[in-house]
């Protein structure tokens, strides 16, 4: 190799090194941002989240490759991809995506009866021998998601190529209307608008978002009409609304537990800062809150069972 070349190849792992240094101190300053009271201080690494829910769901009957997850996330890219291919590995199969705008459950009733058709009926031995399974299982995962920097910003996140963006798009939408620009005030016009406005056919489910989340905010025990919420405030207000919008969707199908069986989980997806790895590729940073909705099975028509995620 000529010299010019060895110099080029030692700039080339030098400049990995040094990302690789920068994007670990960026990563360290965000997982000591997110460890403060008030945003998500009990939030762990993917990973870790779906090794605990596994092993939550393998207590109660629901073992890796005989249910099929079905994931309502926001659709942003980073959102969906960021779980999908983990979820994929943690549990054995591809979920089905109920996936709408801001994560809202807007796919409906029809959506989730789609999904109640594809579950496994069977599973293959050790010998590849079909093995039929009594039940049919399926976990629903209410996800929305948020970006939060290393200076522990909520709502900033740096996506490939693009040095400034945010996320969740249109929570931050939702939540920047309710507020007169450059105060802490309430835009009396926004709230006319969510309470009264029409729904757009062009724009169906950032209208139908807007109405929902607004409701839910006035059901809020801490919100009085006067303060704008936090960005924070507004994704875990929009967790309750995608919990409840599903139970209750749900509801309407009245699922035989005798023969159906089927888990609900709620979580908030976190976006850190993107790490560096030995090749100098980026790869995602995602974390999991799932501490304000308790997570249950319903199986064999009895009362909700209580998933356990502290089993790991």
């Amino acid at each position: 190799m000529s010299k010019e070349n060895v110099i080029k190849e030692n700039k080339k792992e030098l400049s990995k090194l040094d990302a690789k240094h920068k994007s670990k101190e960026k990563c360290e300053k965000f997982e000591t941002e997110l460890s403060k009271p008030g945003i998500f201080e009990t939030a762990i690494p993917l990973k870790l989240y779906l090794e605990k829910l596994v092993a939550a769901l393998a207590e109660v009957g629901f073992m890796k490759g005989q249910f099929i997850p079905c994931l309502c996330t926001c659709r942003d890219e980073i959102a969906v991809h960021g779980v999908y291919d983990a979820m994929t590995e943690a549990f054995g199969l591809k979920p089905f995506v109920l996936s709408c705008l801001g994560g809202m459950m807007f796919s409906g009733v029809t959506s989730l009866e789609s999904a109640m058709k594809h579950a496994p009926q069977y599973f293959l031995d050790e010998n590849r021998q079909e093995v039929n399974l009594k039940n049919e299982r399926y976990v629903f995962i209410g996800m929305p998601h948020i970006g939060i920097n290393e200076e522990g910003i909520p709502g900033v996140y740096e996506r490939e190529g693009r040095h400034h963006s945010h996320a969740c798009g249109a929570l931050i939408a939702f939540r920047d209307a309710l507020e007169i620009k450059g105060t802490h005030n309430i835009n009396v016009n926004t709230i006319v608008q969510y309470r009264d406005g029409m729904i757009d056919p062009d724009d169906l489910e950032y209208s139908i978002l807007q109405k929902r989340m607004f409701s839910r905010l006035e059901q809020s025990k801490d919100w009085k009409g006067e303060k704008v919420p936090t960005l924070v405030d507004v994704v875990k207000m929009a967790e309750l609304q995608i919990f409840s919008d599903l139970e209750r969707q749900l509801g309407r199908l009245k699922i035989d537990n005798s023969k159906n069986f089927y888990a609900v989980v709620s979580c908030i997806e976190i976006h850190g800062p993107r790490i560096i790895d030995e090749e100098g590729k980026a790869q995602e940073n995602t974390w999991i809150f799932y501490d304000q909705i308790p997570d249950y099975v319903m199986m064999k028509n009895r009362d909700p069972t209580y998933l356990n995620l502290n089993l790991l």
